[in-house]
């Protein structure tokens, strides 16, 4: 059974007094879960009528889980427990289980649905062969994502932005767990903002070093000198080390050398995002206009002076952070050098 066909079974009243999800995806058991403790308790009952219990706690065993489901419901009304985590059952509770669903399966309760989640379920186990046979296993298993933008939809009733979405998308690759995790995160980060955007994914799903390479290289792409320099004095304040201040700006120069690659070649459109140009409209049309035009001798400079800058920070009393600076500025040039 899919989650789909879960629901209306739920509006309904016809889930019978056991269901059973088997997959990697949390949310949409939790989700089912509160549809049903929205549905089926009456109001002012739930928290005397619901209970969650966690399997990962040794403590929790299929006598206790047997228990809380057949406790009377309060004020003659609906009893809903949710275990999470069965999968971590030991083998003689899984025994125990199997045959007390067996029970509610040839006998439900009107009164009572238990749901149990379980990440993975063994389909060798009497207890998959139970659950399956009576039709009370709900597929919550992660599938391939084809689209992102879809699934923050369907998920979280979330618009995922073009530049967010292919973030992700270099993020995560054609992982489908990270892919929903790193979703989950950013969607509940964007609390009741309808739109997520690339600045939402750099913020929750990229680590602050990263974010550093990433805006230092797009200030250098758009010669943004000030900018840059804003960055790394930002850096220095929160205690950066020189080395990792100094790979930082080469690493934004070397992406420089690429995206101007690209723009010589015509792939720079097709392939801004891998470069930080598009984070707005039109954006990787004046980067890309701006790349055409710079000399190449600005960038060579540029590079000359990231090799050596360990050596010049050792043969001069300069600071590294001045060398740093130095690098910004011969990189962000607009001007064609002089002979």
């Amino acid at each position: 059974m899919k989650l789909t066909a879960f629901e209306p079974l739920v509006t309904q009243r016809k889930t019978g007094s056991i269901i059973v999800f088997a997959g990697e995806d949390l949310v949409q058991v939790d989700r089912a879960f509160a549809l049903a403790r929205k549905e089926l308790l009456p109001e002012g009952t739930e928290d005397f009528s619901c209970d969650v219990l966690h399997a990962d706690n040794a403590a929790v065993t299929a006598n206790e889980i047997i228990l809380a489901a057949e406790t009377m419901p309060f004020m003659g009304g609906f009893r809903l427990v949710l275990v999470r985590h069965a999968e971590d059952l030991a083998a003689e509770d899984m025994e125990r289980l199997a045959a007390y669903a067996a029970d509610l399966a040839a006998a439900p309760r009107p009164d009572m649905l238990l749901m149990l989640w379980f990440r993975e379920l063994d389909k060798r186990s009497k207890f998959y062969k139970v659950v399956a046979g009576a039709r009370v296993l709900v597929d919550v298993s992660f599938g391939e994502i084809t689209d992102l933008a879809a699934v923050a939809r369907a998920r979280h009733g979330k618009t995922l932005e073009r530049e967010a979405e292919a973030l992700l998308k270099e993020l995560v690759g054609t992982d489908s767990i990270a892919a929903r995790n790193e979703l989950d995160k950013v969607c509940e980060y964007a609390g009741a903002r309808q739109n997520v955007t690339a600045a939402d994914v750099l913020e929750v799903c990229i680590d602050t070093a990263t974010r550093n390479e990433w805006e230092v290289a797009d200030m250098l792409l758009e010669g943004n000198l000030s900018r840059a320099l804003e960055v790394l004095a930002d850096m220095r304040r929160a205690g950066a080390e020189p080395v990792y201040e100094e790979t930082i700006v080469a690493t934004g120069i070397t992406r420089m050398a690429l995206a101007r690659a690209a723009a010589r070649d015509g792939s720079l459109p097709r392939r801004s995002f891998e470069f930080r140009l598009d984070r707005g409209y039109g954006r990787a049309e004046r980067v890309m206009r701006r790349l055409k035009a710079m000399p190449e001798r600005a960038a060579a400079s540029a590079l000359r002076a990231v090799m050596y800058l360990e050596v010049l920070s050792r043969a001069t009393k300069l600071p590294v952070d001045m060398l740093n600076d130095t690098v910004c500025a011969i990189a962000c040039r607009r001007e064609p050098e002089r002979p």
